[in-house]
């Protein structure tokens, strides 16, 4: 089998073998150890360092996305995932509110501050890595979940928004989200969006 053969072997493997091929958003935000395992695959598209410095640091960024995707997860399930929402609305309401006061500003501030100090193209300098990826998908998320909260907060991080525009706008991703392959966000996954939890935030007030 020649070289050209073989990699052509290889490449059709991981399409139906790695699901990161066919849901590249979903596998960087729900597998924040996957990149960094597989660190081979990530090469292969250049979305990772490739110095081990910087492989070590992405990877601590993309842990500290991971426990904010945790986070996003108990505003609206505080209790327990055993239970249906409607039996935790009121610890949700309690639990959002102090999200959005105390650890949204904690954790997209983070990545806001990095970008900026990096050029303000993205997280890492220059180049794009499967941090700014997830990102993409915590800004698209958080939009569809809290849109009013999110629309209000997003001032403060212009950097994080422009980020995610340059991210729609890579060929593959912009392929990928015009596809079917795209899942919708809907209210059986992490992002779910329930009306009551978007009340509009009020930095003059003690309601949100």
């Amino acid at each position: 089998m020649s070289t050209d053969d073989e990699a052509k072997r290889i490449r059709h493997e991981r399409s139906v073998h790695d699901p990161s091929e066919k849901y590249p958003l979903f596998c960087a935000l729900r597998w924040p150890s996957h990149p960094h395992v597989r660190a081979g695959r990530v090469f292969d598209n250049g979305l990772a360092p490739k110095a081990e410095a910087g492989q070590f640091w992405v990877h601590e960024l993309q842990i500290t996305i991971a426990d904010l995707v945790a986070e996003i997860h108990d505003t609206h399930h505080p209790i327990g995932v055993s239970l249906y929402y409607e039996d935790q609305k009121a610890p949700a309401k309690k639990r959002t509110a102090e999200f959005w006061k105390e650890r949204v500003p904690k954790f997209l501030g983070h990545f806001e501050n990095l970008v900026k100090a990096n050029g303000g193209a993205y997280v890492t300098g220059r180049r794009a890595s499967y941090v700014d990826l997830s990102l993409f998908q915590i800004v698209e998320g958080l939009r569809y979940a809290f849109p009013k909260r999110m629309q209000a907060f997003e001032s403060e991080i212009p950097h994080l928004a422009e980020l995610r525009d340059r991210i729609a706008e890579r060929p593959n991703i912009k392929a990928y989200l015009s596809s079917e392959r795209r899942i919708p966000f809907n209210e059986e996954g992490i992002f779910r969006r329930y009306k009551e939890l978007d009340l509009q935030h009020r930095r003059s007030g003690a309601r949100v």
